[in-house]
């Protein structure tokens, strides 16, 4: 249909295809935001609140236990004497409680070694479900949750592996504070 002025005026179907394609984006991204909520909730299994009694955004004078190592750059690096060098079957060459702003931010955990490679991998997994390995060729994992992060990653020399358990938040404000 056509006005005076030779333009055409939109027609009940013209509009419903206009309408239809605004609804199929508006639902598509309804999808996507829905779907992208329900992962974040359910990102990992046994999503932890801390490590080893240690809650996350505690301060290291609540655990008398610990003892400072060292002060690198706004993060306290402690050890406990008593703790199990052990995650599973792997047995641990380094564990390390990280404190940010005097709040427990992280853990770190190091293993050598095949044996303890696979065993530390799978009591990660056993704990936590599975990672997501974003390259197969590299063995590296991560698992993203709202409360906590874990990295696992491992290679040469010797089948190293790194574990590091975090606060979201912490290292959220982490982020910003260097970004300042």
């Amino acid at each position: 249909m056509r006005t005076a002025a030779g333009k055409r005026t939109p027609t009940k179907a013209n509009r419903m295809d206009q309408g239809s394609w605004e609804g199929v984006i508006g639902r598509s991204i309804l999808l996507l935001a829905l779907v992208s909520i329900c992962v974040m909730a359910y990102a990992f299994e046994n999503e932890p609140t801390g490590f080893r009694g240690i809650p996350w955004g505690s301060p290291p004078e609540a655990f008398p236990e610990l003892k400072k190592i060292a002060d690198i750059g706004g993060w306290m690096v402690y050890t406990r004497a008593e703790d199990k060098k052990e995650v599973g079957a792997a047995t641990l060459r380094l564990l390390h409680y990280q404190f940010y702003k005097n709040q427990f931010a992280s853990v770190l955990i190091q293993t050598t070694g095949t044996a303890n490679k696979k065993a530390l991998k799978e009591a990660v997994v056993q704990q936590y479900g599975e990672g997501n390995q974003l390259d197969p060729n590299i063995d590296q994992w991560l698992w993203e949750g709202q409360k906590a992060r874990i990295a696992l990653k491992c290679g040469p020399p010797n089948d190293e592996c790194s574990f590091r358990l975090s606060s979201t938040e912490l290292l959220a404000q982490h982020d910003a504070d260097r970004k300042k």
